[in-house]
């Protein structure tokens, strides 16, 4: 089977997932409040069990919040 990754809604240009449940940050530069700047390398992001046998990935939006997500919501 072919991977295929599509960015995650509402997170364009930060994150993208593939058909297989993948989760990678993309590369880009960060820019804080303060004015300093970070390079965000591409990786591939750890997932965790809830417990119940679903996996979730914690995403950070543009204002640097994070919230978890399902795995399986964000590939449906």
């Amino acid at each position: 089977m072919n991977t295929e990754w599509k960015d995650i809604k509402g997170f364009e240009g930060l994150y993208k997932i593939s058909n297989t449940g993948l989760v990678i940050s993309v590369e880009r530069i960060s820019v804080y409040k303060d004015g300093r700047t970070k390079t965000i390398k591409e990786k591939i992001l750890k997932q965790s069990d809830n417990g119940n046998g679903y996996n979730r990935v914690n995403l950070f939006d543009l204002n640097h919040k994070g919230k978890n997500y399902y795995i399986h919501r964000l590939v449906a």
